[in-house]
């Protein structure tokens, strides 16, 4: 004869039942999480991050603007252009700082960072690989970085900016 407990059932049954209640809480384990706490903290980390990198690339950029404008003279492809865009980019820069700061404006900034992140991408493999005139990549954070570096770091800001815009997006569609 097997044994019951207080409500009848078999302690196997008991087991199941206690089990089937409890909630899987697995959700800390898997890079998807669905705590809008923690997506609100990654999203506000990112859009710091780039502001501060922007902010950062703006200042520096003008205060070295005779060297960053020699860089874009030598550069290909753009390098008809140079005076306007030696002042152009530092500003755009800032601009884009100021309004990633703004949460009305931050996911057409995302949006922005994406497009720009990608298009700067393309603008290094080309320029390495087709480039008729070789020269270093400018980069505020060091002296004389590779191509290959610079290709990977710009894929990973693309790739993070991808990553903000998903969680924003997420977000929004949790406060409907």
């Amino acid at each position: 004869m097997e044994e019951t407990t207080l409500s009848g059932r078999l302690p196997t049954e008991e087991l199941t039942i206690k089990n089937s209640n409890k909630k899987n809480n697995l959700s800390g384990f898997f890079p998807v999480s669905s705590n809008k706490n923690m997506d609100s903290l990654i999203l506000n980390t990112i859009t710091i991050f780039f502001a501060g990198l922007f902010f950062y690339q703006a200042i520096y950029k003008l205060v070295d603007l005779q060297n960053y404008g020699r860089w874009l003279f030598f550069s290909p492809f753009i390098h008809n252009h140079w005076s306007i865009l030696s002042v152009l980019i530092p500003i755009v820069q800032i601009v884009t700082t100021l309004l990633l700061l703004i949460p009305r404006f931050r996911t057409v900034m995302l949006y922005f960072l994406f497009v720009c992140f990608l298009g700067y991408l393309i603008y290094l493999v080309t320029g390495q690989q087709k480039g008729y005139l070789i020269m270093q990549p400018y980069e505020v954070f060091w002296f004389l970085p590779k191509w290959n570096l610079m290709i990977l770091l710009n894929a990973f800001y693309s790739f993070t900016a991808y990553k903000a815009i998903t969680i924003d997006q997420k977000l929004k569609l949790s406060l409907r």
